[in-house]
């Protein structure tokens, strides 16, 4: 895997991603993840950094979007956030976007595009 932004990579068919998001003054349970119309289920529940893995189902030439709702109740502190490490399973481990809670957009799409000719 390999980054362009926090919000765009190139990923390979079939890769694996795993995005890990830390909680900062914030309840780990606030965030859920979808992609491909599909809810991923967190693979640390009960755990302090929520953790979603997917593999990359589309073929050369496309993209596939992640999206990541952050969600911070009333009370939360203006400094809580969000912060997203994502890693490939051929390689890479990349800081990816930071959602504050001061932010007015708590819900991040991600892009992993497969390189190539569809």
């Amino acid at each position: 895997m390999q980054q362009i932004s926090e919000f765009v990579y190139l990923v390979s068919e079939n890769e694996v991603v795993t995005v890990e998001i830390t909680p900062d003054q914030v309840n780990p349970e606030f965030v859920v993840a979808s992609t491909l119309g599909e809810t991923l289920q967190n693979q640390n529940p009960g755990g302090g950094v929520p953790r979603f893995q997917f593999p990359i189902s589309v073929g050369a030439g496309i993209s596939q979007a992640a999206v990541f709702l952050c969600n911070f109740p009333a009370d939360t502190s203006d400094d809580a956030e969000f912060d997203f490490r994502l890693t490939g399973s051929n390689g890479g481990d990349f800081v990816g976007p930071i959602v504050h809670h001061r932010n007015l957009i708590h819900q991040i799409p991600i892009t992993f595009h497969v390189p190539g000719n569809r």
